[in-house]
């Protein structure tokens, strides 16, 4: 399962964990006493389980998770752990204890999978793949790139501009001066009720035509560097200011640089490949 399904039947178990304490500790206040100990030998255990399966969760799909779901776990699984596992806590105490921590935990994290701009991240990736995939199998859009990388990177860029937005994002760059640029039109870009409209989110991206694998480094220093230009926030709330991508194209598959986080942004490298070979090729 993907960690959204797994995350929900986690949620799941944390609530009902949480239910279940709440009945123990009500039926011990009627009757005077968990009689049958089911605090100690069944609740109790559950949650210590419950910690170790938040544990597998994300070690399983760290990779997968908004930065900031994956930060929120690994900081309480290293805080807490102790805690949970050293099977010194007891009774109505560590009930308490327990099921805050689970709760808290559970609310922090399903409130970082609901974030707009994450969705929006997995939104890019997916046109990326779609069009990597597409110059593999579609002889005429591998003609048509490949013409356009002899030619000269603003006609890749243009391409890549109307791919982009049949997956509802607006494409732009930024310009000398940090303002956002049209990749199409090459004309300042400011949002309106026509943009709005149209686009699920408006996406930097900086494209570099790669003639020489040797030179991809310095080309990914300069895109870097032109999208750092950009003076986040200037067109809106429905902009994607966590992620800038720095988008390659080249003739073969090139091995990309490591992804690079700036404060807030992660700069994020692409490479299309024109004349792309299926990964068994490869």
């Amino acid at each position: 399962m993907g960690f959204r399904q797994d995350w929900d039947a986690l949620a799941v178990r944390i609530d009902g964990l949480a239910q279940a304490g709440l009945f123990v500790v009500q039926t011990a206040a009627a009757v005077g006493s968990d009689y049958y100990g089911v605090l100690n030998s069944v609740v109790l255990p559950n949650a210590t389980e419950t910690f170790a399966l938040l544990a597998r969760f994300h070690e399983t799909h760290q990779l997968a998770l908004p930065p900031a779901a994956a930060r929120a776990l690994k900081q309480f699984i290293e805080l807490q752990g102790k805690f949970f596992r050293d099977g010194k806590a007891s009774g109505f105490p560590a009930l308490q204890g327990m099921i805050a921590l689970l709760q808290s935990i559970r609310a922090e994290v399903t409130h970082h999978l609901t974030d707009l701009e994450f969705a929006q991240h997995r939104r890019v990736e997916r046109a990326f793949e779609h069009l990597k995939r597409s110059l593999i199998v579609d002889e005429q859009l591998a003609a048509r790139w490949t013409a356009a990388f002899d030619k000269h990177e603003t006609h890749c860029e243009k391409l890549g501009a109307v791919h982009l937005l049949a997956h509802g994002l607006w494409a732009f760059k930024a310009s000398e001066a940090g303002a956002a640029t049209d990749l199409l039109l090459g004309s300042p870009l400011e949002t309106d009720d026509h943009v709005d409209a149209v686009a699920e989110a408006l996406v930097l991206t900086e494209w570099k035509r790669v003639t020489d694998a040797k030179d991809l480094s310095a080309h990914a220093a300069k895109a870097r560097s032109q999208a750092a230009k950009y003076a986040a926030g200037i067109l809106g709330g429905v902009e994607l200011r966590s992620f800038r991508y720095l988008v390659f194209v080249s003739e073969r598959d090139l091995v990309m640089p490591k992804d690079i986080a700036d404060g807030a942004v992660v700069y994020r490298h692409i490479n299309i490949p024109v004349t792309a070979k299926p990964p068994s090729a490869s």
